[in-house]
């Protein structure tokens, strides 16, 4: 997966650039978080400036609202590449999106929110966006090798697994059949020995 630019060549022409994928996702990842960001900064101004509610809390709502609209997109535009395989998959990545953001996200946020807004005096409304900038390149590591991994890496990890189950299993035997046959050789006979004083 990779885009391109169109350059002028020096025959006049146009020529693509070809962008390397983790730039294009990168790309695409700022898109939508810039979206998600839009979302986020309009539902916390009307929470805390329209409805009164405290901006930490208002704060946290936003996020949420953020988290649920970008998962979306990251899902169809941003790692489209990478399946989830099946609805149960999706759903497992949901709820790794959201927890490892609730981490990330609405717990830096709430952490440099309190820090700005009452250790540094700034406006919240001017404070939300620099925390936002702090923790992008945190969650698109996240997203990248933990959220959106291949399917293929998981059965691959899985095929791993039951060989190593398999092969534990096997020398589990080897060794139980092993012992049995020490023991067996261990026991003393039942046979009574000759009577060499019998007439």
């Amino acid at each position: 997966m990779s885009a391109a630019l169109r350059t002028p060549s020096r025959s006049g022409g146009p020529r693509r650039i070809a962008l390397p994928a983790v730039v294009r996702r990168w790309l695409v990842f700022g898109a939508v978080g810039t979206l998600g960001f839009v979302i986020q900064l309009t539902a916390l101004v009307l929470l805390a400036g329209g409805l009164g509610i405290h901006y930490l809390i208002a704060t946290a709502i936003a996020v949420e609202l953020a988290i649920l609209h970008n998962f979306l997109w990251h899902q169809l535009w941003t790692w489209s590449d990478r399946g989830a395989g099946g609805k149960c998959s999706v759903l497992t990545r949901l709820l790794r999106f959201n927890g490892g953001t609730v981490l990330t996200s609405v717990g830096g946020n709430l952490l440099i929110m309190g820090v700005m807004v009452d250790g540094l005096g700034l406006h919240y409304a001017l404070a939300n966006p620099l925390a936002v900038l702090m923790l992008g390149l945190v969650n698109f590591l996240f997203y990248d090798r933990l959220v959106f991994r291949s399917s293929r890496g998981g059965n691959a990890a899985r095929v791993v697994a039951g060989s190593m189950l398999c092969a534990n299993t096997r020398m589990a035997e080897a060794a139980a059949t092993i012992s049995a046959a020490g023991n067996e050789c261990a026991r003393p006979s039942s046979a009574a020995p000759p009577n060499s004083n019998a007439a």
